[in-house]
């Protein structure tokens, strides 16, 4: 479910599907819980995928950082239900049939994968 405001119904009801292990969209930063896992994808603005460099991956896996950080800072709700999930997050690239993960870090590691 792709969420455009936090201050609305649709992201109280993207949040009890959050909850039920739906996915939802924020500001091109999906979000979603496997097992104990939380996933959190930022998806790319580049049409091609050969012009996606680490730095951009890096700064796009901080963006996606910051913005965890404001729907936590929004939601109660949302800070439980990921306060005890261990985080991947990675950097998508987006081909509009499908995404594929170019970068990825856990526990701080960055991981390049193109």
């Amino acid at each position: 479910m792709k969420v455009d405001d936090l201050n609305t119904n649709r992201f109280i009801s993207a949040l009890e599907l959050f909850e039920e292990g739906h996915s939802f969209l924020y500001r091109q930063t999906s979000f979603y819980i496997e097992e104990n896992l939380l996933y959190i994808n930022y998806y790319s603005e580049y049409n091609h995928l050969e012009n996606i460099t680490e730095d951009i991956a890096k700064d796009g896996i901080k963006k996606s950082k910051i913005i965890c950080e404001e729907i936590k800072n929004f939601s109660n709700k949302f800070h439980q239900l990921i306060k005890n999930k261990d985080i991947i997050y990675e950097y998508c690239y987006d081909y509009h049939t499908g995404a594929v993960a170019v970068a990825k870090e856990r526990n701080n590691k960055f991981e390049w994968l193109k």
